[in-house]
């Protein structure tokens, strides 16, 4: 890593100083405007984190806004005040800064560990605890690497929780939860340290490896604060050496800090804070808040902070005597807090929330954590090394939280493709690197994702949103705001249509195919009628995207009825039609076989034929929900006029009397103008990748037509009344015809038959 420092006098460079290891200094230089320098412009790798920082007397450095960022280019740039004095420090921060979830030891499928604290014997010994769940095994790991890989060194069953850890050296230390445990083995076994009563131990401080102070629950209605003194005489109870020295009914205590073995901090219920300066006796101390209090601090004896419910901050510089509240920008409950000096502390809690100060808690910035999961223990070393662990995560960072994380790359989107209206929400698996949770975010497009789970770093599942059709990209946003985006990921097919169907009725006993046709109907994989009784599902061919054959096969059992059917394809879409009539045997009393013409102009009078059976004096016709004048009528057939009316698919009804009807739906399409034809493409092959542009050359284009290539939407990139330029959608090798599709097919649909090959890789 390189860090060089400038040193800017107003309208002239008086100084260099290298700071770096390497021999050779970054390109560097200043932009001028006027004799003045007004920009600082260096060279950078695109994809790699810088950071900015500037000072005026090297005393104390202050944060560049907007850095760490990531290069965009080969040059980034920082604009200054022209008459600013001082020095800027550019560093390039390693990948993978910033918090950086940590591998933790295997466990056995479904299982996880809930690290609840964690504590540094050195800066290379680290020990973490807490539960493997859902078992609630208690369990420690240790690492001796600094952090950066852990070993399982003990787990066992029915010994309570461990939710404190502190060792002394590698062989003796404590861990407290279900009571309090001593180890002398290095962790492998953890005896019990007997404390009476042994309640719940939620706060733990060691002063060295006899003196322990703990804060909790007796477990029989009282909050507690014990004291190891093995050399205190008189213990009430024989063999322990422990003493209780404080309790209160009701009034849990959940954290507790010790400078020495006499002034020590205890924090808990409704804003309690109790301190001791004789290691014995405690007293109160007034916090002004009515929160719980869940941990507490103590940077010596009058530096002092605690966190609490709310997002509550407290810290003290007297000891306690007057306790003041900062400001920590979340309502968040906050857990645990580690505090380097009186100036560097972490705060970590709900929400996946890590809070760091450098001034001693006059601001507290939330640096980004990757989850929102519940951080539940932290612990720290120096100002840039920290742990954290929570909610089946432990987290390590060693550039104070502050560096950027890797920028994530998406490698691929699986199934790439979905419904545009898929029922239920279609889930998707995407693959790739450097995914970071907590408000990680998804794009379709530019649609965010219905909802989004965090796998992994390298694996995410995110709901496709619905309402659009097209092939589109996939971008994963980091919390970080860092973006990767994999072009052209997920195809989304537009929902099937039904146009019309043949025949309308057919006898119940089966042996037969029924055409559909319609449009986006090439993924269509089952058909079900939705008859008295119970549904009947029937195998479905697809011939093309414009037609599909459902066959009905003999049945002896299958009942007379007039259901509708429902098409569903393989992208979990659907298309209703109806009423089709299953003819009992002997044939029908009452049927409508055809209708002639199949569409009109709308807003004009036309005639209609409809033909069947059973039709009587009184049978009357419903049309795109107007009445037929009917003109002509025997039994078999009926013609009328009708007055057309609003464009788009509409129904026929047949009514023989108040009980005996059929509604055939769809039967009709109104259309408006103009309708749409195709003449020609600009070319007819292109790879089956899709991605090639492709002009359509026709007549009566409007702005909300589409473009369809075998049932596959093309993105349109330019339009008028003539021409539309398309990037095509990825599609199977083989031949296909091209459509132009109008809204709700309300001036019909051109189709350009079997117009362009999709060629093999």
């Amino acid at each position: 890593m390189k860090t060089t420092l400038w040193l800017l006098l107003p309208g002239m460079l008086t100084g260099i100083f290298n700071l770096s290891l390497h021999a050779q200094a970054p390109p560097w230089h200043f932009g001028f405007e006027n004799g003045r320098p007004v920009k600082l412009i260096w060279q950078t790798e695109p994809g790699r984190s810088y950071n900015l920082r500037q000072t005026e007397h090297l005393q104390a450095w202050t944060q560049v806004p907007g850095f760490p960022k990531v290069a965009a280019g080969t040059t980034m740039d920082y604009p200054f005040v022209p008459a600013l004095r001082g020095f800027f420090d550019i560093k390039k921060l390693p990948a993978g800064g910033g918090w950086q979830q940590v591998m933790v030891p295997g466990l056995e499928a479904g299982s996880y560990y809930q690290i609840q604290a964690v504590s540094p014997l050195n800066a290379t010994q680290i020990w973490a605890c807490g539960t493997v769940k859902p078992m609630y095994d208690p369990c420690v790991l240790r690492s001796n690497d600094g952090g950066q890989s852990w070993t399982q060194i003990f787990r066992s069953a029915g010994m309570g929780f461990f939710g404190e850890i502190h060792m002394v050296t590698p062989e003796i230390g404590y861990v407290a939860g279900g009571g309090v445990r001593r180890t002398t083995d290095g962790g492998v076994t953890w005896p019990t340290d007997p404390v009476n009563p042994d309640g719940y131990s939620y706060g733990m401080a060691v002063v060295d490896e006899n003196h322990v102070w703990l804060a909790g629950w007796d477990g029989a209605g009282a909050g507690v604060i014990h004291h190891r003194v093995p050399e205190r005489p008189a213990n009430p109870t024989p063999g322990s050496n422990w003493w209780l020295e404080w309790a209160m009914g009701s009034r849990a205590m959940y954290g507790v800090s010790a400078v020495n073995q006499n002034t020590a901090w205890a924090v808990g219920y409704a804003g309690f804070i109790w301190k001791t300066n004789d290691g014995q006796g405690w007293g109160p101390q007034t916090s002004n808040t009515g929160v719980p209090l869940n941990d507490v601090d103590a940077v010596d004896a009058h530096t002092v902070f605690t966190v609490g419910d709310g997002g509550t901050i407290l810290k003290t510089t007297d000891g306690g005597t007057t306790w003041l509240p900062q400001s920590s920008g979340t309502t968040e409950n906050l857990r645990r807090i580690a505090a380097v000096n009186a100036g560097t502390a972490w705060v970590v809690g709900e929400g996946g929330v890590i809070l760091h100060t450098t001034d001693g808690g006059t601001t507290w910035r939330r640096q980004f954590s990757g989850t929102t999961a519940t951080l539940m223990g932290v612990a720290a070393t120096d100002a840039n090394t920290a742990w954290v662990g929570g909610e089946g995560l432990l987290m390590r960072t060693t550039d104070g939280g502050t560096g950027a994380w890797a920028a994530p790359a998406v490698t691929g989107v699986s199934p790439g493709i979905v419904g545009a209206s898929s029922w239920p929400p279609v889930t998707v698996t995407i693959s790739g690197s450097g995914f970071r949770g907590g408000n990680l975010g998804v794009l379709f497009g530019t649609t965010p994702s219905g909802g989004v789970t965090v796998i992994n770093e390298s694996t995410l599942q995110a709901v496709a949103p619905g309402g659009f059709s097209g092939t589109h990209s996939v971008t994963v946003i980091n919390e970080d705001g860092q973006q990767g985006t994999l072009p052209r990921a997920v195809t989304f097919l537009p929902p099937p249509v039904i146009t019309r169907y043949s025949p309308l009725h057919a006898p119940a006993a089966g042996g037969y195919q029924i055409t559909v046709d319609g449009y986006n109907l090439q993924s269509v994989n089952s058909a079900t009628f939705s008859m008295s009784g119970s549904p009947e599902t029937f195998p479905v061919t697809v011939v093309d995207p414009t037609r599909v054959l459902i066959t009905v096969p003999a049945s002896a059992t299958r009942p007379a009825d007039t259901p509708s059917f429902h098409l569903e394809t393989s992208e979990h879409q659907s298309a209703s039609a109806g009423d089709f009539q299953f003819d009992p045997a002997g044939g029908a009393a009452f049927a409508v076989s055809s209708l002639s013409p199949a569409s009109a102009p709308a807003f004009t009078t036309f005639t209609v034929t409809v033909t069947g059976t059973g039709f009587t004096a009184g049978t009357t016709l419903e049309l795109c929900g107007r009445n037929v004048n009917i003109t002509s009528r025997s039994s078999t057939q009926l013609t009328g006029q009708v007055n057309g009316n609003t464009p788009g698919l509409c129904r026929l009804g047949v009514m023989n009397g108040e009980t005996d009807y059929l509604y055939i739906d769809p039967a009709f399409l109104l259309t408006g103008s103009p309708v749409p034809a195709i003449t020609q493409l600009s070319t007819a092959t292109g790879p089956a990748s899709g991605g090639n542009s492709v002009t359509v050359t026709g007549t009566g284009f409007q702005a909300t037509d589409t473009v369809a290539f075998g049932g596959y939407e093309a993105a349109i990139t330019s339009r008028s009344a003539t021409s539309l330029v398309v990037t095509v959608p990825p599609h199977a090798p083989g031949t296909v015809s091209v459509f132009v599709m109008t809204e709700d097919l309300e001036r019909s649909a051109a189709v350009l038959p079997a117009s362009y090959t999709y060629q093999s890789p």
